[in-house]
């Protein structure tokens, strides 16, 4: 697959709901979403209190590409012109 700047959500064969959706800079909102999900689970089930404080942050900053992501669906952000 040759490598692009563009994060394409098809190629996660995980996301079917994603499938339709436009790839963006930023991916899908529903890939970093689930991801911020998965990391989420991860955290409840760790003893350490720094890797569980860690592993949260991790989530919140899947959020907010997830954020930055829809910005971008919602044509509120454009790549920058390096990236294209």
């Amino acid at each position: 697959m040759p490598h692009s700047n563009y994060f394409d959500a098809a190629a996660d064969p995980t996301l079917h709901g994603a499938r339709s959706a436009m790839p963006t800079k930023f991916g899908t909102p529903v890939y970093w979403r689930k991801r911020a999900e998965e990391a989420r689970a991860l955290a409840e089930d760790m003893n350490d209190a720094g890797a569980k404080r860690a592993m949260l942050i991790v989530a919140e900053n899947y959020e907010k590409i997830a954020r930055q992501a829809e910005a971008e669906e919602a044509g509120l952000t454009t790549p920058s012109p390096k990236s294209r």
